[in-house]
Order: C-alpha cells, then structure tokens, then sequence
C-alpha cells in the first residue's frame, strides 16, 4: 500500500485527476442536483486536496495520526471524495443522501477497500478537521 505522500508531483497530478474523475463520476451514480456536485467538487478539490498537499509540503503529517491519514492512500481520498458529496448534500437537500446509499456506492467502486458506514462518519469528522486546520 503506497501512501499518496510518497508520489512525485506529476504522479500527484494523475491522482488528483483521478480522484476528480472518481467523484463526478460518483455524483452522477448518486443523481446528485448540479449545485451538490460542484459544491463537493469545491470541497474536495480546492479546499481539502489542496490543504492535503500544503500538509505534505509541510511536513505535518506524523505517524501517531488518524488511521485514514496515515498511511493516505487512494481508496482513503476516495472515501473523502465521497464524504464531500455527503456533505454538499447536507448543505443543499431537504433530504441529503443516506450514508447507506454511499457506502453502497463505495463498495462497488471503491476496490481496494471495504469501508464500514462507521467509517464515513469518521472519514466527514477528519475532512472538516483538515479543511479547518488549513483556515488558522
């Protein structure tokens, strides 16, 4: 299992890339409105991938840290990929989407690993900590 903070910058790139991919693609399974996708895609690209990456430059990532952190690998981006869809919908549905429908989704496309519904509502505690953590 390859941590996301080992890779290059041009390997980083691809994986945002990706991940980008991953989560429109996923918004599109979930029949998200416009608003909710471009909301999550904010979220995960230009405030929680970007804080990710000022992280890594920083070096701030230790080894005692939350499990979905450390070590950061793709299926865990995936996961907070999903986690900002959940949440944009929190923001902008009189019904936001079930953590059940996205751990359904999750686990048909999330190959590499299983994640519980447990683990979504500990995946959205850590996305909101890292995008706040980056605001001080």
């Amino acid at each position: 299992m390859v941590s996301v903070l080992e890779l290059s910058s041009n390997s980083l790139a691809r994986l945002r890339r990706r991940l980008l991919e991953f989560l429109l693609h996923s918004s599109q399974k979930l029949i998200v409105r416009p608003i909710v996708k471009y909301t999550a895609l904010s979220f995960f690209a230009d405030r929680f991938f970007r804080s990710i990456s000022r992280m890594r430059k920083a070096e701030l990532f230790n080894d005692d840290g939350c499990w979905l952190l450390n070590p950061l690998t793709e299926s865990n981006l995936q996961l907070f990929a999903l986690v900002s869809i959940w949440i944009s919908s929190k923001l902008h549905d009189s019904r936001p989407l079930s953590v059940k429908s996205l751990k359904s989704l999750g686990d048909v496309l999330i190959t590499d690993q299983c994640f519980t519904t447990r683990d979504f509502a500990e995946a959205e505690r850590v996305f909101m900590e890292v995008q706040s953590s980056d605001v001080d």
